[in-house]
């Protein structure tokens, strides 16, 4: 007997299954902006989707693990933007740094629930804040491989990968600030002078290798 899934109202299973998903995503978002992570139930959750528990339990073992896969989607998301702008705006440095961060502020602006569960929330659950963590360090090591084409400078350069971490912190946590509130300035200001800080600080060590292309 065949183990093909046939499709429903001509829509393929496997595409019902990732809408179903997306749903429960945005129940879960929608229920942790008005009352916080702790609403966030499978009953609630399901209820906002408009979806039964068994398709939770189709996706989701709990909702530890509804809220890591969300993070983990929206993670892949906002380094996805930020190679790109890193990748598409130019030869120089500064350009690429600066689409990097525009890249990642634009993602920020665009999508207020999304970039508070990433940014904000992150630091609710331990595991979420250990993802985080791994958040910062997978885009800090494209900043550096970017830095080290820019300079001509070697892999082995520590210095380099503690700056570009040490840059990549202090810009999630300007976001965070921007999207809290905390920081009120123009968008495009804010990246500019991100911009400028970051490439600062990548600049200043990079200038002080041996290995530099300016040397």
């Amino acid at each position: 007997m065949s183990t093909a899934q046939r499709p429903w109202r001509g829509v393929p299973s496997d595409e019902r299954q990732i809408e179903r998903r997306r749903r429960l995503f945005e129940a879960t978002l929608g229920l942790a902006d008005t009352s916080g992570l702790a609403a966030v139930t499978v009953r609630g959750v399901c209820a906002l989707a408009g979806l039964t528990n068994r398709y939770f339990y189709e996706n989701f073992s709990d909702t530890n693990d509804l809220l890591i896969s969300l993070y983990e989607e929206l993670a892949e998301q906002a380094m996805t933007n930020t190679a790109q702008g890193m990748s598409t705006t130019g030869l120089d440095l500064r350009s690429r740094i600066r689409g990097g961060v525009q890249a990642g502020i634009t993602f920020v602006v665009d999508g207020d629930r999304r970039s508070r569960h990433l940014l904000v929330r992150a630091t609710a659950l331990p595991e979420l804040n250990r993802r985080r963590r791994q958040l910062i360090g997978h885009v800090a090591e494209s900043w550096a491989k970017t830095v080290q084409q820019a300079y001509g400078l070697g892999d082995e350069s520590s210095a380099l990968a503690a700056v570009s971490r040490f840059v990549v912190g202090g810009l999630i946590e300007l976001a965070t600030a921007f999207v809290q509130g905390d920081v009120v300035v123009p968008v495009d200001d804010l990246v500019e002078s991100a911009t400028d800080m970051a490439l600062a600080a990548i600049e200043a060590i990079a200038l002080r290798s041996p290995a530099s292309a300016h040397e």
